[in-house]
């Protein structure tokens, strides 16, 4: 092979090879927000109240991201929200029921007068 078909080869390989590399960040872009999962806000988890049924849960809160087949008294939501390809934040709530009412919320929102109830 003469120089010029090797260089010719470098050149291609070498702009293939690069093109199938993963940027996170190319300078002075416009990167989109990435949002996943249920939209939950403060207001939406405050309107909750112990005893409520799933449907009215369902109505507030929109269906749960994880329903367990086999354990059916426990809702997992779940919201993701990367920012312009900033940082990730990420908000996880759990709702268990017993016997078709709510009884309990863990994780990173509660409503503020559920102590009280």
């Amino acid at each position: 092979m003469g120089k010029r078909t090797l260089f010719a080869l470098y050149i291609t390989t070498t702009l293939l090879v690069t093109g199938c590399a993963q940027v996170d960040r190319i300078p002075f872009t416009h990167q989109r927000d990435a949002q996943q999962g249920n939209i939950m806000t403060q207001e939406m988890v405050d309107e909750l109240r112990p005893g409520m049924s799933q449907q009215q849960v369902r109505r507030i809160m929109g269906p749960p991201a994880v329903v367990d087949p086999f354990r059916t008294d426990r809702w997992d939501y779940v919201h993701t929200l990367r920012p312009g390809g900033g940082s990730m934040e990420k908000k996880r709530m759990t709702l268990k029921f017993e016997d078709g009412r709510l009884v309990d919320i863990s994780g990173d929102l509660r409503p503020g007068h559920w102590e009280d109830s």
